[in-house]
């Protein structure tokens, strides 16, 4: 969870997510009054608003199908071939399993550390990861 001055960040699957609520009120020059009431912010993630963007665990899935029928597995399917993006999220469990020291479990034991990763393939500078 990240804090934010309008709640926090947290994964939508999450059975704790509670998007924060508010009301917004816009008063123009001629002093027209505009309500939105009870409107929900959430955090946009990025695989959700740029197309062509596949969670890791569906191209390994991918992949261990092709090494079952004794194929290449870096020979994907051409819908994986214009990807703009590859993402994953990690809950607490899976990080514990990659965690190298016992400093690290510890830590990721007393928080209850999930994690969300993207990487535009494309300009493949643009990494991104955020811990919950």
């Amino acid at each position: 969870m990240i804090k934010t001055p309008l709640g926090h960040i947290s994964f939508p699957d999450d059975p704790k997510h509670q998007p924060a609520a508010f009301d917004l009120e816009v008063i123009d020059e001629a002093g027209k009054r505009t309500e939105l009431k009870t409107q929900y912010a959430s955090y946009i993630f990025p695989h959700k608003a740029i197309a062509s963007s596949v969670d890791v665990e569906t191209i390994v899935e991918e992949q261990q199908k092709l090494i079952k029928k004794q194929q290449d597995p870096s020979k994907l399917p051409d819908k994986y071939r214009k990807l703009n993006a590859v993402y994953g999220t990690w809950n607490t469990a899976q990080l514990l399993e990659l965690a190298d020291t016992e400093n690290a479990k510890i830590l990721i034991n007393t928080y209850q550390i999930k994690a969300y990763g993207y990487l535009d393939i494309l300009l493949s500078s643009g990494t991104s990861l955020m811990t919950l």
